[in-house]
């Protein structure tokens, strides 16, 4: 049983592969997804920070965005 995904953000480098694994995988048509990553900055320049949050579905047992994160950021719990 699964219960979660975690995505370790300090990891995590925003680079989408697993938005494109997942719609590969799945079939997901061109303009959906069904995991996203989004960047937020915040702060004045020159103190900037990048705030990146990656999003899922939960809904695969063996998920294509976990198998395909090249820095181990994403697991299922």
């Amino acid at each position: 049983m699964r219960y979660a995904m975690v995505i370790d953000t300090l990891k995590c480098v925003g680079c989408s592969d697993c938005v494109v694994a997942c719609q590969t995988e799945n079939n997901v048509p061109i303009g959906y997804c069904r995991d996203w990553v989004t960047e937020s900055v915040s702060g004045t320049y020159p103190t900037l920070e990048l705030e990146l949050k990656s999003e899922r579905c939960n809904h695969c047992s063996t998920a294509p965005c976990v198998r395909c994160c090249p820095t181990g950021a994403s697991h299922i719990v």
